[in-house]
């Protein structure tokens, strides 16, 4: 599971060989059953992508964003899910030549589309694998875990006393856990309250 989704997908106890609740947790949200019977694990290993695949998908992102295929390279981008993910087809991307010039698979798409609305579209789904966007600049030292963004203007609980207002489209950060109808998420080390009704996974 950590080969194919990265380590957030156990970020508590990792491959420590027990199968215990965080694994059942990580089954629950890759999609698959809590009792993995030796045909499901073959599925799942054969399943997983390999080197072959992230040229391939690479390639792809070359042909969608030669000729500025934005719906191609959303679908292309959603098929990535970890920064692990990114690593690996942005290598694979940026041994290519997108007019006549190697680059990074984030500054490649990015620099195929004019329009904002485009762009923003794309930037989303990186920030979905877990990149983090400063504004100009993109790193990998992204936050782990699902992110969190509001679906509607929302009150961000800084403590008890404090909290903040954010506009709808505000990426939070990584969803901790849930209480009630609120949900504590973590971004660049300090813990926040959301309402849960004002956000989804990005």
């Amino acid at each position: 599971m950590i080969s194919k989704y990265g380590v957030s997908i156990l970020p508590k106890y990792g491959a420590d060989g027990d199968f215990g609740s965080e694994t059942v947790a990580a089954l629950a949200k890759a999609g698959l059953p809590a009792v993995i019977d030796e045909s499901t694990y073959y599925v799942f290993v054969q399943g997983s992508s390999s080197a072959t695949d992230k040229s391939a998908l690479a390639s792809k992102f070359l042909a969608a964003a030669t000729t500025s295929n934005l719906s191609t390279v959303l679908g292309l981008l959603k098929q990535m899910n970890t920064k692990e993910d990114y690593k690996q087809v942005s290598a694979a991307f940026s041994q290519l030549r997108l007019r006549g010039v190697r680059q990074t698979l984030v500054n490649g798409l990015l620099s195929s589309f004019s329009k904002e609305s485009d762009k923003e579209q794309i930037r989303y789904q990186f920030i979905r694998m877990g990149l983090r966007y400063n504004g100009s600049t993109w790193s990998l030292d992204g936050i782990d875990g699902r992110t969190l963004i509001t679906i509607e203007p929302a009150n961000v609980w800084i403590n008890a006393n404090e909290r903040m207002e954010v506009p709808q489209k505000t990426v939070l950060g990584a969803e901790v856990t849930k209480k009630l109808d609120y949900t504590l998420f973590e971004n660049k080390g300090r813990y926040f309250l959301v309402a849960t009704k004002s956000i989804k996974y990005l």
